[in-house]
């Protein structure tokens, strides 16, 4: 009977447990929402301090103080952003001054859509005036939108560099204090099996993300350049940066692929006369995406990584709501933090343990 009633207790105080967790979390969504430009550089550093951290473990092993090895790292990764940055930076300027005239033939496009789904309904012009809607002047706020998107990322540049220099510094010294911290955080807890829990924690997270990402990674640039040679193929302009943005995008499941083909779209209408052809290079990626999502991501990683897509879609659709297209590439590596934490507290804490035999 007693151990029916402790039972219950740990139950009752499990769910209570949980309610608190969810209220907090709720609670902190205005925070995390207004503080992005904060806590994203922050989160980025943490998850690259994760993915980097068993490769500074083999450097210090070798003989390389925590500085040293976390400075050579922190340096790799600023020489292969500021490449990437000086191979595209042209290809990016000519593009991002023909972001209005993609709006404006994305415009045309959605319009064109639009009145042959009328047609086809036999009621084109009563849908226009039972619902008030003028297709040119819905069509001209996307071209706004594009337009205003340029000058937007003027404006956000600097903020964008600054949070750039707050990522490097932090991911220096997270790299650098890596064990320090880690030692710190299992000091404060209190019982042996708590310190147990967290050191389990800490090596299940750090080996699940960078296993998952470096994978991510070479697939993602693998892909990358099929998009680039796909849209050199189809004569497309700067193929090179619509490889850098695939590679990119492919980090946010869904979200990041679909946002390059609409781009993919507005371009090739650009750059074409006919409307077939203007496809092409969307329907290539589209093509190229489907290959690598569905056959070699899956093949590849396997069972390294148990996600469920409704839970990786509404994590998606959180993030990028709150932190943008930062927070939709931050989406898997903090789920698989959080898979993590709860494996190892709320999992295992929840299952009973074996009752000592009395004679």
């Amino acid at each position: 009977m007693t151990a029916t009633l402790s039972g219950k207790s740990r139950s009752s105080f499990s769910g209570v447990r949980a309610s608190i967790a969810i209220i907090a979390g709720c609670a902190l969504l205005p925070v995390l929402y207004l503080g992005a430009g904060y806590f994203v550089p922050i989160v980025a550093a943490f998850v690259a301090a994760l993915i980097m951290g068993p490769v500074q473990g083999r450097l210090v092993a070798r003989g390389l103080s925590g500085g040293l090895a976390a400075g050579l790292q922190v340096l790799s990764l600023l020489v292969i952003l500021v490449s990437l940055i000086g191979l595209t930076a042209g290809s990016f300027a000519s593009w991002a001054n023909d972001l209005p005239r993609i709006g404006n033939a994305l415009e045309a496009l959605i319009d064109d859509l639009r009145r042959l789904a009328w047609r086809l309904q036999s009621a084109g012009q009563a849908v226009e005036e039972a619902m008030g809607v003028d297709p040119v002047d819905s069509g001209s706020q996307l071209g706004a939108l594009f337009s205003s998107g340029v000058g937007l990322v003027a404006l956000q540049t600097p903020i964008f560099l600054g949070q750039l220099v707050v990522f490097f510094a932090l991911l220096f010294f997270f790299l650098e204090s890596r064990m320090r911290l880690r030692a710190g955080v299992l000091r404060l807890c209190m019982t042996r099996e708590t310190r147990l829990r967290a050191a389990h924690v800490f090596r299940d997270a750090e080996q699940q993300v960078s296993t998952y990402l470096i994978t991510v990674t070479a697939i993602n640039a693998v892909l990358g350049v099929a998009t680039a040679f796909a849209m050199w193929a189809f004569g497309l302009p700067n193929p090179l940066l619509w490889g850098v943005l695939a590679f990119a995008l492919n980090y946010a499941p869904y979200l990041g692929p679909s946002v390059l083909i609409v781009l993919l779209v507005g371009a090739g209408l650009v750059s074409f006369d006919e409307p077939g052809q203007a496809l092409f290079p969307a329907l290539a990626f589209f093509s190229l995406n489907a290959l690598e999502a569905n056959f070699l991501t899956p093949s590849i990683v396997g069972s390294q990584v148990k996600l469920e897509p409704a839970i990786l879609i509404m994590a998606l659709v959180l993030l990028f709501g709150l932190w943008g297209i930062a927070g939709a590439m931050l989406a898997v590596p903090l789920l698989l933090i959080l898979q993590a934490v709860l494996s190892h507290t709320v999992i295992r804490a929840g299952k009973p343990r074996r009752a000592s035999r009395t004679k």
